[in-house]
């Protein structure tokens, strides 16, 4: 990305609270799925909204797929696959600057 990019996208990130990513994971593959707030009612509002569309874009049965929440790992699971759900750790200004995963949903 390119410096002028970067700064402008830190830029729009002045004075708002700060937002974590939310990452799909499988093991192998890593992708974005939106960035939220580290408070349970954000990621629950996050993965509700985009459960859906997720589901399909992995080609699983959205009919019969079900997330469940690990709260042992603080993390969502897609039963009966690897694919999990969690906050990465990273800010989105962190993930600005050093390289931001490709979004599942773009």
């Amino acid at each position: 990305m390119k410096t002028a990019e970067k700064t402008r996208q830190l830029e729009r990130l002045r004075n708002r609270s700060t937002a974590y990513e939310l990452v799909l994971n499988n093991g192998t593959e890593r992708f974005l799925l939106r960035y939220c707030g580290r408070s349970m009612p954000c990621q629950r509002k996050a993965i509700w909204g985009i459960g859906l569309e997720m589901i399909k874009r992995l080609g699983l049965d959205p009919d019969t797929q079900r997330m469940s929440w690990n709260p042992k790992n603080k993390m969502w699971t897609l039963d009966g696959t690897a694919w999990t759900a969690k906050l990465s750790g990273r800010t989105q200004r962190e993930a600005i600057c050093a390289g931001e995963l490709p979004f599942i949903l773009a």
